[in-house]
């Protein structure tokens, strides 16, 4: 088996791994249920999962252990703050009922599943009843808000937002606040975003659930909506930093009043190296928030604007995934790119692709002034034990960073999609990472090497 984490009947999206209190290296990761894809069921069937590496090593490779926090969660970052306590950021934390999840078809050429590592019934029923969020929080009355909706959500439509934390974020199923979801598409009201976070004294729980909501979020222009992605950032003084991704409700903030909102979403026209290409598009920007109380809040914006500043553009540069960290030489951070960073010999925009300029760093001295670079980071080549090569398609996905005891970087770890299309199928055959893939995607781990790690300094 390679490092890192390949389910052979269950698609999975990245995590990372953290030392247990029992000393076994244990992957908190994203795992979609039944079989199902994560490209188009994320969003209905994404759980939380608990791996264990089956070599000791942080390598892996890790086997599934247990179910921690069920659907919908996802999304996951781990960390252990100072007292000890195993603190879990994500995206959900309500849940969805059985009828609302999918089912999906396993191939013929899948393997069984992994049997549970130390995983036992009780456990498992443990997992199933999570204390997740319940409620709506605030119950907007979306009939009172004409062409705005739990996704489309220009900061003109007003403060008053749904979802459990206020950000346009909520359950997937019709309740009697969201209104409009019973008469739009199943899940259309989960819109991918609202962040939690659990937390225990053990790697396998019980968990509690907090909700994880900005207090001054609407002073945002561009992240005041549609909080996702949290990567938390435990500073020595007790204070947490929480970089996030936001605004995919938003529309950019050009919001076209005149049209009902019918720019909002529409595919872009002209020059894509110019900030009125981008206006009509409802992407993810990144922000940074501080609690200086822990982990549980409250939290307040760094910076009123997202953070990155697109090179081309000069407006905020589209991304999502963050992972932030901190160095001797000051902050970093790496994003999952969907946008032009620079141009290429005949002077065209280098577009993201599935398998090129995927990735984007950024790095500040003070974590206020950010600088984007316009070279990204690292490729989606992967070269195997065997000297053999292949493309791990789409691989600046959920990208984060294992670092040793020194402190230096020495795992890269990326949610990555196998040769399948768009939405998960041609994936049969040998079940071999990199190649055809039963679960169309898998959680890659590749070791850094030691020149890189010590010419970099990062």
């Amino acid at each position: 088996m390679p490092p890192g984490y390949y389910n052979a009947t269950e698609t999975t999206w990245g995590g990372n791994p953290i030392r247990g209190e029992d000393g076994r290296m244990h992957l908190v990761v994203a795992q979609m249920e039944n079989h199902c894809n994560v490209r188009t069921m994320w969003q209905t069937n994404s759980y939380i999962a608990r791996t264990v590496s089956t070599t000791g090593s942080p390598l892996g490779p890790y086997q599934f252990a247990e179910r921690l926090i069920p659907t919908f969660s996802h999304n996951p970052m781990v960390r252990r703050a100072k007292d000890g306590t195993f603190v879990i950021f994500f995206i959900g934390g309500w849940p969805i009922p059985a009828e609302h999840v999918a089912h999906c078809n396993v191939t013929a050429a899948a393997a069984p599943a992994a049997a549970p590592v130390g995983a036992s019934a009780a456990a498992a029923a443990a997992a199933a009843a999570a204390p997740m969020l319940k409620g709506a929080g605030k119950e907007t009355n979306l009939s009172s808000y004409p062409n705005c909706s739990a996704w489309r959500w220009p900061k003109s439509c007003g403060p008053a937002m749904p979802g459990p934390n206020g950000d346009g974020c909520g359950p997937a199923f019709a309740t009697a606040g969201y209104p409009d979801c019973a008469t739009t598409p199943e899940y259309a009201c989960n819109d991918g975003c609202g962040i939690a976070v659990a937390y225990s004294k053990s790697i396998q729980g019980p968990w509690a659930i907090s909700r994880v909501r900005i207090v001054d979020q609407f002073q945002s222009d561009d992240l005041y909506c549609a909080h996702t992605n949290p990567s938390p950032l435990f500073l020595p003084n007790g204070s947490v930093i929480l970089a996030f991704g936001a605004g995919s409700c938003s529309c950019a903030q050009q919001y076209n009043a005149s049209d009902g909102g019918a720019s909002c979403g529409q595919p872009p026209t002209g020059d894509p190296t110019t900030e009125a290409y981008w206006s009509t598009q409802m992407g993810s920007h990144v922000g940074l928030a501080i609690s200086h109380r822990g982990f549980l809040g409250p939290w307040h914006l760094i910076s009123r604007h997202s953070i990155l500043r697109n090179p081309l553009t000069g407006g905020a540069h589209f991304c999502e995934d963050p992972f932030i960290w901190k160095s001797s030489r000051g902050w970093h951070l790496l994003v999952h790119n969907l946008q032009p960073l620079r141009l290429n010999s005949s002077g065209k925009p280098e577009w993201p692709n599935s398998e090129a300029h995927q990735s984007a760093y950024a790095y500040s001295e003070d974590g206020l002034q950010w600088h984007l670079s316009s070279t990204s980071p690292y490729n989606c080549t992967v070269t195997y034990s065997d000297g053999s090569r292949r493309e791990a398609r789409n691989c600046g996905n959920r990208p984060q960073l294992l670092f040793g005891d020194d402190g230096q970087p020495e795992i890269l770890i990326d949610g990555v999609h196998g040769d399948c299309d768009a939405h998960g199928s041609g994936c049969s055959g040998a079940a071999q990472p990199g190649k055809h893939l039963t679960p169309e995607a898998w959680t890659l781990f590749r070791p850094l090497s030691q020149t890189a790690k010590t010419g970099a300094d990062i």
